[in-house]
């Protein structure tokens, strides 16, 4: 068998029903062979099943169609699909399709309860975490039993009355398994649920609509990186000549793992916006190409990898598949190496240039819809990007128009507007915005002032600010509050900008110091008195943080944290906002409701939360603690995920700016939840995370 990857830790899900031995029918593939794709998908070239196997671990099935069969080499179909390449999609619709439609959609493509000619990929993820190609065979009968959406997915696995509960519950623990075990053994891999981003299998920053598009999108993408990968091995091991996908990194490009972990550092520490870190990625990562000879695919930290999940809609899968065939049946495959080398090149060379009219004919998109609206004075229609490029323009020409200031205010204020637009406003020349857009974001930053040092960096990751220079400490030796007196160096002009935040937190002081180092750059007075933090301002004011006051009443307690529901009325230029939030202590549920509407997304949660903090019991009782004679709450935490069958925990340190560790750790147990400690150590750091987050397990009653 062939030794694919190696998996250093094993997620024990629940076993699918049934006969409980593993048996199958047809060529030896699991139950529940499974195409899913977007919902608008009709040239389906693949599925998937997962089965728990007899002896431990899981036996995997990757089902790939046949076009070949309905596409000889040299036909005019053949020819046609070599010069596009492949099927090229706009908004998950096809525009142009690589192969007929009568042969991509119809005959070619897999469909539930029809039988088809096929591949079959037989993988078996064992008990020492070794992923091992089984088999590849061939069929003419192939039968797959359902087309799932991979929007629907994770809502069909919640549902325990779905027939297919079980089965894509076990596929969703498997792939984000295979996810963590692709970073762990130097991937660039990342997933981060609360933000909707991930990598794709090039490096690629991806942004999903929802959580379950997430889920679902990661599920697909991880079992054809396996499945791919399997292919690649087999094809090296069996000396079989194939179009290899190769990724090359920059010269300068560090272990692709390293660059992961400083994603991660970026997002989560907030010193980089999505934007800012999609730019210095793209910086780091090299292209991405098809070859004859294997040289390394540095994203996926694979010695070979290929394309052969998707030969309906990719050219190199088709030619794959056809040498696949050759080698199965013992005949000479139909093309030599050099023949591939030379398809590789036209292909790699048309994919390429798509790729650039498509970037090139995006942002004349962007630029006519923006001049469009300069024209007709109408704003409010654009998305962030185009208002953005409506900025730029703006900064250009010295003027902005009416209409567009106020449509700019009206997002600050509903606080809808996006880090990218945020960033072109502070590249402006100093003094060139308009003062209704300084005051309102002003505002903005006296709400949540931690939004601020997002800013600092990433003026400093772009060569505009730089020399950011912070010193919270005591007024007294002791006591008292901090006070930060922070600098920073406009490059523009050399100006040197200072600001001074004081608050009882360090942390606080450092935000609110930064957030009037922007407010200097601006050339607006902070809208608070000097020496007011906004998560000091006591009373009903604009100031005041009350969801930090409950997030702070939850964590003492050891209650879940704060859940908010906020939904949007009206349209974007007269939107206004109602929020409710839920808190679950034991079995109870507190739920509370903004009064009215507010004007501001932060607003309504504010509301919310302040409501909640006036009607919440007097005497609601702290959940029990988690003790544990060994004092190893990390390993404790480790062996409760793995006994309820989910990932190990996820921890992330970063070093403060006074030296000291912060970590936050996330554990599946506990979804949704984060749990943040800091110490001076990096060890005691991890530790007492672990502990806040195995207090917080026992208390919920979470599985073990």
């Amino acid at each position: 068998m062939t030794d694919i990857l190696h998996l250093p830790g094993r997620t024990r899900l629940q076993r699918e029903g049934g006969n409980g031995d593993g048996a199958t029918v047809g060529f030896a593939r699991p139950p529940a062979l499974l195409a899913i794709d977007s919902p608008t998908t009709r040239d389906v070239d693949d599925a998937i099943a997962v089965a728990p196997a007899v002896d431990g671990g899981w036996d995997v099935t990757a089902l790939i169609a046949n076009p070949a069969v309905f596409v000889p080499i040299g036909s005019a179909e053949d020819a046609f699909a070599r010069k596009q390449a492949a099927t090229v999609y706009q908004q998950q619709h096809t525009i142009q399709s690589m192969l007929p439609r009568q042969i991509a959609e119809k005959q070619a493509a897999l469909k539930a309860g029809d039988k088809r000619p096929a591949l079959a990929i037989e993988l078996r993820i064992t008990t020492s975490f070794d992923a091992t190609v089984r088999s590849l065979s061939i069929t003419d009968a192939a039968v797959i039993d359902a087309h799932v959406p991979y929007t629907t997915v994770a809502a069909r696995a919640r549902d325990e009355n779905d027939p297919l509960h079980l089965t894509l519950r076990e596929m969703i623990g498997v792939s984000q398994a295979l996810l963590s075990s692709r970073r762990q053994h130097g991937a660039l891999a990342y997933f981060d649920l609360n933000r909707l981003l991930f990598l794709d299998e090039e490096g690629r920053m991806k942004r999903a609509k929802n959580p379950d598009d997430a889920i679902g999108q990661i599920l697909v993408q991880e079992f054809m990186i396996l499945a791919n990968a399997a292919v690649a091995s087999w094809a090296v091991e069996h000396d079989l000549p194939i179009l290899f996908r190769n990724h090359h990194a920059k010269t300068a490009a560090p272990p692709a793992t390293d660059v992961a972990n400083t994603i991660q550092g970026w997002l989560s520490g907030s010193s980089l916006n999505e934007t800012a870190a999609r730019e210095q990625l793209n910086m780091i990562l090299g292209t991405a190409d098809y070859g004859a000879s294997v040289e390394g695919h540095y994203a996926l930290n694979l010695p070979a990898y290929t394309h052969a999940t998707s030969p309906i809609r990719r050219y190199p899968d088709l030619v794959n598949l056809r040498q696949l065939y050759a080698a199965l049946r013992g005949s000479t495959p139909p093309y030599s190496k050099d023949e591939l080398a030379v398809i590789a090149g036209e292909v790699s060379e048309t994919l390429a240039k798509r790729k650039q009219e498509r970037r090139e004919g995006f942002k004349e998109t962007i630029v006519r819809r923006a001049t469009h609206a300069f024209a007709n004075q109408r704003f409010e229609v654009l998305a962030d990007h185009e208002l953005g490029q409506a900025l730029k323009l703006a900064s250009a020409e010295g003027m902005y128009p009416d209409a567009l200031v106020s449509t700019v205010v009206d997002r600050i204020q509903q606080g809808t507007l996006s880090d990218a637009v945020f960033d072109k406003l502070l590249e402006a020349p100093s003094g060139s915005i308009p003062r209704p857009i300084t005051e309102a974001w002003a505002g903005l930053l006296t709400q949540s002032p931690q939004r601020a040092r997002r800013l600092l960096n990433y003026g400093m990751q772009t060569g505009f600010l730089a020399e950011y220079k912070s010193d919270p400490v005591r007024q007294s030796q002791d006591v008292g509050p901090f006070v930060d007196r922070a600098t920073i160096t406009r490059l523009a002009d050399g100006v040197v900008l200072m600001a001074t935040g004081t608050s009882s937190k360090k942390q606080d002081a450092v935000n609110m110091a930064a957030a009037r180092l922007v407010m200097a750059h601006l050339g607006v007075k902070p809208p608070l008195p000097a020496g007011t933090s906004a998560m000091d301002a006591g009373g009903a004011t604009s100031g005041a943080n009350f969801k930090g006051r409950l997030q702070e009443r939850c964590q003492k307690h050891r209650w879940a944290s704060p859940r908010y529901e906020t939904r949007m009325e009206g349209p974007t230029n007269l939107a206004v906002f109602h929020s409710t939030v839920t808190i679950v202590i034991g079995q109870q549920e507190f739920k509370a409701s903004s009064a009215g509407a507010a004007k501001t997304r932060i607003g309504a949660e504010q509301a919310a939360a302040e409501a909640l903090l006036v009607t919440l019991p007097v005497g609601l009782p702290s959940q029990p603690t988690w003790s544990d004679a060994s004092e190893n709450p990390i390993g404790a935490l480790q062996e409760r995920c793995q006994q309820a069958g989910l990932p190990l925990p996820v921890y992330t340190v970063r070093v403060r700016d006074d030296g000291a560790f912060t970590c936050v750790v996330k554990a599946q147990i506990l979804p949704g939840e984060e749990f943040t400690a800091s110490a001076a150590s990096k060890a005691e750091a991890k530790r007492s995370a672990a502990r806040l987050a195995m207090d917080r397990a026992v208390a919920a009653g979470a599985p073990a």
